[in-house]
């Protein structure tokens, strides 16, 4: 069974709560003087409370204090979480979270690139998927080639193009990082919701999470 075929033959309320309660604290890391490495779970539930989250949540996190300190602490410097479901937003932040303390997205690569693929994913699911409070219930073929046709009505690139510098008369067309966002938001959620063991879940041995970043 896939993982998201797991994930929606149990109870939503486990998936919810599961979610709740990784928001609910974050991991500090610490370099020893002997090169390792200590970890300390904090328990704070700021990224659970806040829909909106800048630069000065960071602050205080050992291994996110640099970055975010010399980021611009603007007012508009923030990244908001304003989906038309409550659950949708959960799952957002859940994402969110586990790209940042996962080291796969840095704190103002979230802060200020982010930022807008979450606003227009959240504008197009209130408007194109307004009956839909979960990205688990979405189809990753039907639906990305609508949010494609969203996109590109809004005159927005879907499809990017890359010359060969080698063979130099061949041209190499793909999507673009933002034609992605939505397919890649629904895979991550399924990825981090699946607490199975990896020889249970489909493509075990094969799967991994690619860094899926815009911006450094």
């Amino acid at each position: 069974m896939n993982s998201t075929a797991f994930l929606l033959s149990r109870s939503p309320d486990e998936n919810i709560e599961k979610m709740r309660e990784a928001l609910s604290c974050y991991p500090e890391r610490y370099i020893l003087p002997d090169g390792g490495m200590e970890i300390r779970q904090i328990k704070d539930d700021r990224f659970l409370r806040s829909d909106h989250w800048t630069l000065d949540m960071f602050t205080d996190i050992p291994q996110f204090r640099d970055a975010a300190q010399h980021g611009f602490h603007g007012p508009k410097n923030k990244i908001r979480f304003e989906f038309h479901y409550e659950n949708l937003n959960l799952e957002a932040k859940f994402i969110a979270y586990n790209k940042v303390f996962r080291n796969h997205w840095s704190v103002p690569n979230l802060i200020y690139n982010q930022r807008q693929d979450i606003r227009m994913l959240a504008e197009y699911m209130g408007k194109r998927r307004s009956n839909i409070y979960s990205f688990l219930l979405l189809d990753a073929e039907q639906d990305t080639a609508d949010w494609c046709e969203w996109l590109s009505e809004r005159s927005l690139a879907v499809q990017a193009y890359t010359h060969d510098s080698v063979q130099c008369r061949k041209t190499y067309s793909h999507k673009t990082y933002l034609a992605l966002f939505l397919q890649n938001m629904c895979k991550l959620l399924s990825s981090y919701l699946d607490d199975r063991e990896e020889w249970a879940k489909d493509g075990w041995g094969v799967r991994k999470e690619k860094p899926f970043e815009r911006g450094a």
